[in-house]
């Protein structure tokens, strides 16, 4: 009998002593036990498969020590290569990130005219509430308001089309 078995099998046998015990404070334990054998049968079943992976692996290395060796240093070779011929990239991207971690603005992930405009008023600062306040100290409070309204019916009027910038404007 396999050592899962076996502690499944004990669990169930501590379960049944305990059931013939008594109620009350037996019935609790059969209840734990009886649970416990449950989540150790199903621990045990998906483990089973995985610790006879590493069992072969092993039977493997000891039969052939020197081929595992040779196919360690082929993979670790290959690995260290597939990363020099890459380092170029790491390094670029590595700095950039860097470079606008420290500086606040966000790398586009593309180059679009969106994302440019994006780079230019992370660069600027310039967001909705400083340019509004800036537009109220020179030329009054409701030309932000007004240009807001504005600006929120173009995005509609991209997003919806004209029919729906027309039902809002009749109603």
């Amino acid at each position: 009998m396999n050592p899962i078995a076996a502690m499944t099998d004990a669990f169930h046998q501590a379960a049944a002593a305990a059931s013939h015990a008594g109620e009350g404070a037996a019935g609790v334990a059969t209840d734990i036990i009886n649970t416990a054998a449950g989540h150790a049968e199903a621990l045990a079943c998906k483990a089973a498969p995985v610790v006879e992976r590493i069992a072969d692996a092993a039977i493997d290395v000891a039969r052939d020590p020197l081929g595992f060796y040779h196919d360690l240093l082929k993979a670790t070779g290959r690995g260290f290569g597939e990363f020099a011929g890459n380092l170029g990239t790491h390094l670029k991207e590595g700095v950039i990130e860097w470079a606008a971690g420290h500086t606040g603005i966000d790398v586009p992930s593309e180059l679009s005219l969106r994302s440019l405009i994006g780079v230019g008023t992370d660069v600027l600062e310039m967001t909705w509430d400083r340019v509004s306040q800036k537009t109220a100290r020179v030329v009054g409070t409701e030309a932000p308001q007004i240009a807001k309204h504005a600006a929120e019916i173009a995005v509609d009027l991209l997003k919806n089309g004209p029919a729906d910038l027309w039902r809002e404007l009749r109603g």
